[in-house]
């Protein structure tokens, strides 16, 4: 697909994404500078018993963040 694409948004009526609302999609483009994918990872600081510093033991990863503004002509 060569050149831009606009970004499509459909509604859906249930929580599983299966039916999807009647109608065409609505268009948005992204500005481009403003996309931001931030990823995390969460560590366990607990001090363990007769030590004095804590220890960094993974505990999880959450779900990534996307942030970007839209242009609605």
């Amino acid at each position: 697909m060569p050149g831009l694409q606009l970004m499509k948004i459909t509604g859906y009526t249930d929580k599983e994404y299966k039916t999807a609302y009647e109608g065409n999609p609505y268009s948005v483009m992204i500005n481009p500078d403003t996309v931001k994918l931030q990823r995390t990872v969460d560590y366990n600081t607990q001090q363990a018993p007769d030590t004095s510093n804590p220890s960094q033991r993974y505990k999880s990863t959450p779900g990534d963040k996307l942030n970007f503004d839209v242009v609605i002509d």
